[in-house]
C-alpha cells in the first residue's frame, strides 16, 4: 500500500509503469504463498454449475481486455449441466491459475491465439481444458513441476513467480478427488487439464 501510495507521487510515467507491474507482481507472488500456507480455507462446499463459473470467468478476463476462447454448446449435455461438489472460490483460483499461465507464457497477439477454455464431460469425471501456444513442458519435467517452488530452465521457466502456481492447482484438484494432468498441445504448446468427479 506505501508502494502505491509512493507511485501517485511519481511525475515519470514510464517509471511509474514499471513500479505498478512490479508491485502488482508482488501482490501476485504474495497471494500464493498465502493460498499454499492454507491447508483448509474454511470455505463452505457446494454444488458448482461448472458451464456457470467458467462464462463468469472468460468475462472476468474480458472486462480486463483479456480475451479467452470459451465456447460451450449446451445440448452436449442433454443428461444435465456438468456439476461438481466443492469449494467454488477454490475451483475457480485454480483454474485462474492456468488462464494466468497461460497469458504469461503465450502472451496471444490475436484471438486465434488466445487461451482456450474448454469444457467436458467423460463418463463420471468433468474435464477442464485450459490450452496455450507456447513452449510447453517437457515430458520428463511434468511431475517436477508440480512440486513447490519450482522453476524450469527452459523458456516456459517461471522467471518471475514463486513456482507455486501448479502446485496450487495439483492440490486444489486433488482435495476435490480429481487431478491435474499437464499434456502436449497438438499443434505446439501445453493442454492442463483439471479432471473432476460429477454429481
Amino acid at each position: 500500500t506505501r508502494l502505491r501510495m509512493g507511485i501517485e507521487f511519481t511525475d515519470d510515467e514510464v517509471l511509474r509503469d514499471v513500479i505498478v507491474a512490479d508491485v502488482e507482481e508482488m501482490d501476485k507472488t504474495i497471494a500464493q504463498f498465502l493460498d499454499f500456507a492454507r491447508t483448509d480455507s474454511g470455505e463452505a462446499t457446494q454444488d458448482i454449475v461448472l458451464p456457470e463459473l467458467l462464462t463468469e470467468i472468460a468475462a472476468q478476463y474480458a472486462r480486463r481486455k483479456l480475451l479467452v476462447n470459451y465456447d460451450y454448446d449446451a445440448s452436449e449435455f442433454s443428461s444435465g449441466m456438468p456439476t461438481i461438489h466443492g469449494r467454488p472460490q477454490a475451483i475457480r483460483r485454480a483454474i485462474t491459475n492456468l488462464i494466468d499461465n497461460a497469458f504469461r507464457y503465450a502472451p496471444p497477439t490475436t484471438l486465434a491465439d488466445a487461451p482456450t477454455l474448454a469444457l467436458a464431460v467423460l463418463g463420471r469425471q468433468i474435464q477442464i481444458d485450459i490450452s496455450d501456444h507456447g513452449p510447453g513442458i517437457p515430458t520428463s519435467e511434468i511431475d517436477h513441476v508440480k512440486r513447490p517452488f519450482t522453476r524450469l530452465d527452459s523458456a516456459r521457466s517461471n522467471v518471475t513467480g514463486a513456482g507455486l502456481g501448479l502446485a496450487i492447482v495439483d492440490r486444489i484438484a486433488r482435495t476435490h478427488g480429481g487431478r491435474l494432468e499437464l499434456l502436449p498441445r497438438v499443434g505446439g504448446g501445453l493442454s492442463a487439464r483439471i479432471y473432476l468427479p460429477a454429481l
